[in-house]
């Protein structure tokens, strides 16, 4: 919730703390018979403000409040020809402006306790030498808003992060339908249904940019681990190995996303075991990387469904089943209508 403050003292927009500090400190202000607050009634009035970011920031990093407060002036005013009404007014409309400024450098939408407690510590006025003294500037208090943990009001917070870009969306493929329509044959269709099974199609098939990353990081894995597949199996053709030696080395060059990852494992020591040293080294080198191929596709289908706990079993199932469904619709003995 947000005000704007009176045109006298520049029409900025502050929150519902700031709001009511000035009105506290205008109050304080008329039991004096005065018309404007001094400057050190509106620090005393952010101070003591109740949910104020300020106080609970300034409390963080070793500065309590009520030690500004009790080194502030709350006696009469001195008697000054220069403290006018409309002096008051000059000085109030420099303070906020002052804090205006700090606003705009924490990219925040309306002035707050932090943005005042900055303009009031940077304020040159005698009254106000408490909050010089205690070194008090924005970047103190962005300090003192990381550290603390205190239960302020909403709207009084600060140091807003940037704004994050846009979404991007991944597109659509076609549907199922429209496949079958396009081409003469059910292959487009039945590769994307499988597709579906095993990479983000869903509601949630978005991607922020971190996550665009980590969509490259598999796609170069992936084609990596094709690459040093057909390595691997070159050096075992060079190095003449049995051909029951191929038996465990050829399900060791899949990866746990295709096989469970107990099952998986066996083959990679089997194959470790009984083959030659060249061809170890080329497949621990292909079992790492399918390794981690698997865990970029696993994390990417959790994001798809939206559910963390998705294993690789629930993708290898979900392929399985879509599968077996093809082929019995393929031979008519699927019971859709």
């Amino acid at each position: 919730m947000t005000a704007v403050i009176s045109q006298a003292w520049g029409a900025y927009e502050v929150n519902h703390v700031v709001s009511a500090a000035l009105a506290v400190a205008r109050s304080r202000a008329a039991v004096r018979g005065e018309s404007t607050p001094r400057l050190s009634d509106v620090a005393v009035a952010v101070l003591s403000a109740p949910d104020s970011l300020a106080s609970a920031a300034l409390t963080a990093v070793g500065i309590p409040p009520q030690e500004l407060l009790a080194e502030l002036p709350i006696g009469p005013a001195p008697v000054d020809g220069n403290q006018g009404s409309r002096s008051g007014d000059e000085r109030m409309s420099a303070l906020l402006a002052r804090a205006d400024g700090e606003r705009r450098r924490t990219n925040d939408d309306a002035i707050g306790s932090i943005h005042l407690a900055a303009a009031l510590a940077g304020f040159p006025d005698a009254e106000l030498a408490p909050l010089h003294g205690a070194g008090i500037d924005l970047d103190l208090l962005r300090t003192g808003v990381a550290r603390t943990a205190a239960d302020v009001a909403r709207d009084d917070r600060a140091f807003a992060p940037v704004p994050r870009p846009p979404m991007l969306v991944a597109p659509e493929t076609p549907e199922i339908a429209d496949l079958v329509t396009r081409t003469g044959r059910s292959r487009s269709a039945v590769m994307k249904q499988i597709l579906d099974s095993l990479m983000p199609a869903g509601p949630n098939a978005t991607s922020s940019p971190y996550g665009l990353v980590r969509a490259a990081r598999w796609a170069r894995l992936k084609v990596i681990h094709q690459l040093m597949v057909v390595v691997t199996l070159m050096i075992a053709v060079r190095c003449g190995m049995h051909w029951w030696l191929y038996l465990p080395l050829v399900p060791a060059l899949a990866t746990p996303t295709e096989l469970s990852a107990i099952v998986w494992l066996a083959f990679v020591v089997a194959a470790v075991v009984l083959s030659p040293a060249p061809v170890v080294v080329a497949l621990v080198l292909t079992a790492a990387v399918g390794a981690g191929g698997s865990w970029c596709e696993l994390w990417m289908k959790r994001v798809d469904l939206g559910d963390p706990g998705t294993t690789p079993r629930d993708i290898r199932r979900a392929a399985r089943n879509t599968g077996k469904k093809l082929v019995f619709r393929k031979l008519g003995l699927d019971d859709d209508d």
